[in-house]
Parts: structure tokens; C-alpha cells; sequence
């Protein structure tokens, strides 16, 4: 199904219509194949080796479902983050900020930003804390990992996203790990970027001189 309306509020960075349409596509087709194909190595490394795999295939399929039943709208804001839902709104769009436009952010990453998205619409997704930090890149693989916490992997959007997006290395047409434009959402790589070392500032001016947009 191809996304609905692109829209953008004032002062937001778009991304080009036929890239958007892309990345959008392809979180579609991997959920359509990690539905159909769920790993059972990636859910042990996303959702804890004590996770029920019924449970999974369910909630994959009903996110499945919610994509194939229509366009999901998409919103560009003026924000410094990859994405946003808003949970308190029942339209069936999902939100990304200014970070998504950066050539700092790989395929993947993007892809996988979708997906995380689509989940906390979906599935009712929340984002888990560890601590004061949120459960996003390597805070997901250890609320996995912690036992008497692995259940809460379930109802994390980031844990939904990775999982999803590393089937993108078991389809037919599948890329190589290494590959730049994928690599760094393999658990062993969450951590890593485009611009090694590098650090995201907030600042839009500084973010525009040193990392070129899509």
C-alpha cells in the first residue's frame, strides 16, 4: 500500500516524494517478509530468548494488517529527532523530524525509523526506559537481555523496528551486511553512523554545515 498525503510544517526539512515512497515501500515489503518469516535468532537477540514466538507472529501479523489496510499519512516537523507518532491522534499517520532528511542517517536507519513508528500506531508500541534513558539503539538489545524485563522488549517500539528491519537481510534481494546503507542496524552496529565519532547537535545551522541532506 503507498503512503497517503507528505505534508510538512513551516521551518521542516522534506525529503523528496520518490525517496519517501522508497524507504516507505521497503518497511512495508520487510514487514510483509518478517510476517511471513519471523527469525527466531532475531527474536532472541530483540525480544529475549524467553519470548514467545506465538506471541510475536501475532503481533507482527496485526501490524501486517494495519499497514495493508490503507495509506498511512506522513508529516515532516520542524524537530530534532528521526520520528514521532502521536498517540493521542486515531489518524493514520506518523510523524518525522529533521534528523530523517540528514545523510547522517543510512537507509536502514531510516527504514527502521518507519517501522518503529508504524508500531507505536499499530501495536500500541511505547518507548521503555532504562534508567532516565530511553530504550533506543543499544538500550533495546539490553532491555531484552534483562530478564525480569524482557516482556517490556514486547511493547518497545525501537525492539519492533530492529527486529523487522534485519530481516531486510534474509529477503531474496538481500543486501550484504557490510553494506553502508544497512549495516549499522545489525545489533553489532546500532551505535555506529556515517560519520564515525561524530556527534547529532540540536542546532539546525550546524547540523546543515556538516551533514549534507538527502
Amino acid at each position: 500500500m503507498p503512503i497517503g498525503r507528505y505534508t510538512g510544517t513551516t521551518g521542516a526539512h522534506r525529503v523528496a516524494l520518490p525517496v519517501l515512497r522508497s524507504l516507505y515501500d521497503n518497511a512495508e515489503s520487510v514487514i510483509e517478509f518478517a510476517a511471513a518469516n519471523p527469525d527466531p535468532g532475531l527474536l532472541a537477540t530483540w525480544f529475549g530468548s524467553r519470548t514467545s514466538s506465538t506471541e510475536v507472529k501475532d503481533r507482527i501479523g496485526h501490524l501486517r494488517t494495519y499497514v495493508a489496510a490503507g495509506p498511512v499519512d506522513i508529516e515532516s516537523r520542524n524537530q530534532g529527532t528521526l520520528g514521532m507518532s502521536d498517540l493521542s491522534d486515531p489518524a493514520r499517520k506518523i510523524l518525522i523530524g529533521w534528523w530523517f532528511s540528514l545523510s547522517w542517517f543510512n537507509t536502514g536507519e531510516r527504514v527502521q525509523t518507519i517501522i518503529h513508528e508504524l508500531a507505536h500506531k499499530a501495536l500500541d508500541a511505547r518507548d521503555k526506559k532504562i534508567g532516565d534513558d530511553y530504550c533506543y539503539k543499544h538500550k533495546a538489545l539490553e532491555l531484552a537481555r534483562l530478564a525480569s524485563r524482557s516482556r517490556e522488549a514486547l511493547e518497545n517500539a525501537e525492539n519492533w523496528g530492529y527486529f523487522i528491519a534485519n530481516h531486510r537481510f534474509l529477503m531474496p534481494d538481500a543486501p550484504a551486511r557490510r553494506d553502508p546503507d544497512w549495516s549499522s542496524i545489525i545489533a553489532a552496529n546500532v551505535d555506529r553512523k556515517g560519520q564515525p565519532g561524530a556527534e547529532l547537535t540540536q542546532d539546525p545551522a550546524l547540523i546543515d554545515g556538516d551533514n549534507p541532506r538527502w
